[in-house]
């Protein structure tokens, strides 16, 4: 099931390709620091569950590198629910 919003509505098949290819690099970017760093689909949701506060379902583990970052972010997050 493809999520649509306004934006993506009759969205072409090259389209919705960018736009998956766009969501991706911002996951990476948020994960790794930047968004060329490749990393499985399955790690870069799992890593983006963990800074949500969500456990892990896909099995993967944080790197070193990435740790502390998702750590940060899972403290932005939690920082920007108290306002």
């Amino acid at each position: 099931m493809a999520f649509e919003d306004e934006d993506s509505a009759g969205a072409g098949p090259g389209e919705e390709k960018d736009r998956r290819s766009l969501f991706r690099k911002r996951a990476q970017l948020i994960v790794t620091g930047a968004q060329d760093q490749e990393r499985p689909i399955t790690y870069l949701v799992d890593s983006l569950r963990e800074a949500m506060g969500l456990p892990r379902i896909w099995g993967t583990q944080a790197n070193l590198d990435d740790d502390s970052r998702i750590k940060r972010v899972q403290h932005a997050l939690a920082l920007a629910t108290r306002i």
